[in-house]
C-alpha cells in the first residue's frame, strides 16, 4: 500500500475538533430552513405544473373532492425589474380562445377561473403544455376546519386557552395595536357580536361578490373572536389580542358555512382572490385595500386530500411577499397521512392543535416524512372536557375545537408581537416566532413542528410555557 503521510495530520485535526467541541458538520438550523422554504423571488413553474398534474391524476381518480367543473388557470408573468407583470390581455384572450375557454372571475394578477365545454381534467392538461401557462388544475373543494359544540358559559376563566400558555402574562405589556390588521379569511361574521362590534374593519364578501361579509355560520366568528375579541369590558370572552388590533372579516364561503358544487363560484376562487386582495392588489369586486394587512388567519382547507394546490400556494406567496404572515390550519384528519392545502405549501405556516397538556390533540393533522407542522397551539380541549371558548352570532359564545381553533390563536400572538415590535419585517417576526416558541422536552417535532408561540416568551416577559393553566 502507498505511504500516505497526510492521514495522521487529518486524524489530529479531526482529535482536535472533537476536543474542542467544533463540528465538521454542524445539524442544519431549522428555522432557517422554515425561512428559505418560501423563495420569494422564485417563479416555481416546473413545480407548480407538477403539483397541478397532481391534482388532476387524483381527481382523475375519484381521491380529490372538487367544487365545480371550472378550472383555475395561472399564466405565465415574466418578472422584470423583480416584480410581476399581468400577461398581456390579447394574449390571454387568445390562449382562452385556443383551448375553448371562456374566463369566469378574474382572481388577481396572471390568475383567473375559467370555464370549458370539453372535459375539465383533459383540458387542464393540455393547458400544462401549453407555454403560456404556469399550471392549470381542477377547482378543490375547501372546508372550514372545526368540529362544532354547543354554546357554553361566557366569562374569562373558562377560556383555558388563555389562562394558560402565557396570554395573560403578555397583556401585562402589551394587549395589540391599532397599527396591526389582522385578515380573517373564513365563513363571515357577526358584525352585530357586542365582543367584536368595535374590533372591525371594512370587510369583503369573495363568494357573494359583495362588501356586507356578514354571516348566521358559527365558524368565522368563533374564529374572528379567538384572534380578537374585546377584552376587559366586562361582556363575554377575550381574544388573544384583546384590543387595538384591527380585524377584517373576508368571507370566502356561502351563508351557511359550506362550499356546495357551483360552477359560478367556489371557496377555493374565492379565498385566492381575497389572498390578492390583502396583498393590495386590485381584484374584481372590492376597491383596493388601503394600508398594510400584517397577517393573515386561514382556518379552513382541502376537503379529503393532502395534495399540494397551486393556485393556494401562489396566492400565499403574494401575499407573503407583500409582508403578510399567513398561518393556516394543519386538517382534522387525526393521522400522520400529511397536511392540507394551504398549510402544505411552502409560504403557508401550518398550525396543528394540542389540549391542554401540550399533546397532539387527536384529530390534529401531521406529516410523519414530508411536511411536519410548523407550529401548535391550544385547539383542543381541556383537562376537564372543556372546547376553546370564543363569540357566536347572536351575541353570544360558545365552544368548538379544531386545527381552525390553533390557527387564530396563533395569528393573535403573531400580531401582540407586531403591535409590540411596529418596525419588524414579516421575516424577522416570523423568525422570532419560530425560535421562541416552546415544544416540551420530548415532544415529537413531526407531531407538534417548533410548539407553542407563547405570547409571554415572544415578548420577552416573565413565561408560563410548558406550566398548566
Amino acid at each position: 500500500m502507498r505511504n500516505k503521510p497526510w492521514l495522521p495530520a487529518l486524524a489530529l485535526t479531526a482529535l482536535a475538533f472533537a476536543i474542542s467541541g467544533c463540528e465538521l458538520f454542524p445539524p442544519p438550523d431549522p428555522v432557517a430552513a422554515v425561512l428559505n422554504r418560501c423563495d420569494l423571488t422564485s417563479d416555481d413553474g416546473a413545480g407548480l405544473r407538477a403539483d397541478s398534474l397532481r391534482l388532476i391524476e387524483a381527481a382523475e381518480a375519484g381521491t380529490l373532492p372538487l367544487a365545480s367543473r371550472r378550472l383555475i388557470v395561472g399564466y405565465l408573468r415574466s418578472p422584470p425589474a423583480g416584480s410581476f407583470a399581468r400577461a398581456a390581455a390579447g394574449d390571454v384572450a387568445a390562449l382562452r380562445a385556443d383551448h375553448g375557454l371562456s374566463q369566469a372571475r378574474s382572481l388577481g394578477r396572471g390568475v383567473e377561473s375559467v370555464a370549458t365545454r370539453a372535459d375539465p381534467l383533459a383540458t387542464a392538461r393540455a393547458l400544462l403544455d401549453d407555454p403560456r401557462v404556469r399550471y392549470a388544475h381542477p377547482d378543490v373543494a375547501l372546508v372550514p376546519l372545526a368540529e362544532r359544540a354547543e354554546p357554553n358559559d361566557p366569562f374569562y376563566p373558562l377560556q383555558w386557552h388563555l389562562t394558560g400558555f402565557g396570554v395573560a402574562e403578555a397583556w401585562a405589556i402589551e394587549t395589540g395595536s391599532p397599527e396591526v390588521v389582522v385578515a380573517v379569511i373564513d365563513s363571515g361574521v357577526d358584525p352585530t357580536h357586542p365582543d367584536l362590534v368595535d374590533r372591525l374593519e371594512p370587510g369583503w364578501d369573495f363568494y357573494g361578490g359583495d362588501d356586507d361579509p356578514s354571516s348566521g355560520d358559527k365558524h368565522g366568528t368563533h374564529v374572528i373572536g379567538i384572534v380578537g375579541a374585546a377584552g376587559d369590558d366586562a361582556y363575554g370572552v377575550a381574544g388573544v389580542a384583546r384590543s387595538g388590533v384591527r380585524l377584517v372579516p373576508v368571507k370566502v364561503f356561502d351563508d351557511a358555512g359550506s362550499d356546495p358544487p357551483n360552477d359560478d363560484v367556489s371557496a377555493q376562487d374565492a379565498v385566492v382572490a381575497a389572498l390578492h386582495w390583502i396583498a393590495g392588489e386590485e381584484v374584481a369586486g372590492p376597491e383596493r385595500r388601503p394600508g398594510a394587512v400584517q397577517v393573515a388567519n386561514l382556518s379552513l382547507g382541502s376537503a379529503g386530500s393532502y395534495e399540494r394546490v397551486p393556485a393556494l400556494d401562489e396566492a400565499v406567496r403574494v401575499a407573503r411577499r407583500a409582508g403578510v404572515l399567513v398561518f393556516a390550519a394543519a386538517g382534522n384528519g387525526g393521522d400522520g397521512s400529511g397536511v392540507i392545502a394551504p398549510a402544505n405549501g411552502p409560504c403557508a405556516l401550518a398550525v396543528g392543535s394540542i389540549d391542554q397538556t401540550y399533546e397532539r390533540s387527536a384529530f390534529s393533522n401531521y406529516d410523519a416524512s414530508v411536511r411536519r407542522v410548523d407550529l401548535v397551539a391550544p385547539g383542543g380541549r381541556s383537562e376537564d372536557g372543556r372546547g376553546v371558548l370564543s363569540t357566536l352570532p347572536g351575541g353570544v359564545h360558545g365552544e368548538q375545537q379544531g386545527t381552525s381553533m390553533s390557527t387564530p390563536f396563533v395569528s393573535g400572538a403573531a400580531a401582540l408581537l407586531a403591535s409590540r415590535q411596529p418596525g419588524w419585517s414579516a421575516g424577522e417576526l416570523l423568525e422570532h416566532i419560530l425560535r421562541n416558541a416552546y415544544r416540551p422536552p420530548n415532544g415529537d417535532p413531526l407531531q407538534l413542528g417548533f410548539g407553542v408561540p407563547c405570547p409571554d416568551a415572544l415578548l420577552a416577559t416573565v413565561t408560563r410555557c410548558g406550566e398548566p393553566p
